[in-house]
């Protein structure tokens, strides 16, 4: 018997069993809201093993906290996320954090929020989404505000918290169509599969 794909049998049920919103066709222990998946998974883990050979030639403290921070990144988006949370964990206290350019800061910030995420801690996802939130904004950092503000709405879903969700992802929208930045796309994508939640 042909393997039939989930997304005709989605359109059919989705009014009934909003829930397959969060996940794939069946109810996994965990859901994710729409979680980027590469496209190309032999080059992302490419790109994994030369940022490591990379983060071990690093030379300075400063340079491996950048590396570590662009590393973290791509393994979450491998599903590596417990990996992500053992190289940026060193730095939740660390001095790094008050020297180090605001932007890398940021991206500290909602790369180990995201991680945290999708390794099930989402006590830890929400005080750093919220630290990230409040750091862009402080330091008006618009190139990384919209990611913020994007990724926060996607865990938001996850908790149910539609209304904050559908906040965040007007809010991500509205930078990145001022930015003309393609993703805008992505995000009226998530608004439009939320606005099935919201009437529930």
């Amino acid at each position: 018997m042909p393997m039939v794909s989930c997304l005709p049998l989605r359109k059919v049920v989705l009014m009934l069993f909003p829930w397959l919103l969060l996940s794939g066709c069946g109810a996994p222990e965990r859901t994710f809201f729409m979680r980027y998946q590469s496209d190309n998974p032999a080059d992302l883990a490419l790109d994994i093993e030369r940022q490591t050979e990379e983060l071990k030639r690093a030379q300075n403290l400063y340079d491996i906290f950048v590396r570590t921070i662009d590393l973290a990144g791509d393994l979450t988006i491998a599903g590596r996320e417990a990996d992500a949370i053992t190289l940026l964990e060193f730095y939740a206290d660390s001095p790094v954090l008050d020297t180090a350019a605001h932007t890398d800061v940021a991206w500290f910030y909602l790369n180990y929020a995201t991680a945290s995420q999708y390794a099930g801690m989402p006590e830890q996802a929400e005080k750093y989404f919220r630290q990230a939130g409040s750091f862009v904004e402080k330091h008006e950092l618009t190139e990384v505000q919209h990611y913020v503000y994007h990724h926060y709405g996607r865990f938001l879903v996850e908790q149910r918290q539609y209304e904050r969700a559908e906040a965040y992802f007007r809010q991500a929208l509205q930078i990145r169509i001022k930015l003309s930045d393609a993703r805008a796309a992505n995000t009226q994508q998530a608004l439009d599969t939320l606005s099935v939640l919201l009437v529930q």
